[in-house]
C-alpha cells in the first residue's frame, strides 16, 4: 500500500525531472509512444526474470520509463485538446487513473490466487503492448491534426 505509493511518487519525480522535459522540445503524443516502447522489454524482463537481482533492476527501468506516462499523457492532452472538451479529457483521465488504483490490487489477487504471483507480472507486458497500440494511434492522429491546412 503506502510503498507502492512512495514507487509511484519517486517515479514519476524522476521521470519528470528528466524525461518528460523532453517534451518542451519534442512531440509529446510521439514521446509518450515511445516510453511506453522502451517499458516493455523491462515489463518482459521483469516478469521472466529468474533471480531477485535481474528482477528489481528490470522493475525499477520500467517504473522509471512508465513514470514518464502520465504527465506525458496529460500535458499532451491539455495541448492537444480543444478547450471545451479539455474538462471531460482530464475527467476521463482521472477515472481512469482511480479505476486503476482501484481495480488492480482486486485484479492482481484474483490473478495470483487463482494463477499463480508471476501471472500478474505477465499482465504487465500485456497491458503495455496495449497501450503502446493506442500510444501509436494517438500520434498518428496527432500528425492529421497538426498537418490540416
Amino acid at each position: 500500500g503506502d510503498l507502492d505509493s512512495a514507487a509511484v511518487l519517486c517515479r514519476s519525480a524522476a521521470a519528470t525531472l528528466t524525461l518528460v522535459r523532453l517534451g518542451d522540445r519534442h512531440s509529446k503524443m510521439k514521446l509518450l509512444a515511445l516510453m511506453t516502447l522502451f517499458t516493455l522489454p523491462f515489463a518482459l524482463f521483469s516478469a521472466l526474470a529468474s533471480t531477485l537481482l535481474v528482477f528489481l533492476l528490470a522493475f525499477t527501468l520500467f517504473n522509471f520509463f512508465s513514470g514518464a506516462l502520465e504527465p506525458l499523457l496529460t500535458s499532451g492532452a491539455s495541448e492537444n485538446a480543444p478547450p471545451e472538451m479539455r474538462g471531460t479529457l482530464f475527467g476521463i483521465v482521472g477515472m481512469v487513473n482511480n479505476a486503476g488504483f482501484m481495480l488492480a490490487p482486486m485484479l492482481g489477487s484474483y490473478i495470483s490466487i487463482r494463477f499463480s504471483l508471476q501471472g500478474i507480472l505477465f499482465l504487465i507486458p500485456a497491458f503495455t503492448a496495449l497501450q503502446l497500440g493506442i500510444s501509436l494511434i494517438a500520434v498518428k492522429k496527432e500528425k492529421a491534426f497538426t498537418n490540416r491546412p
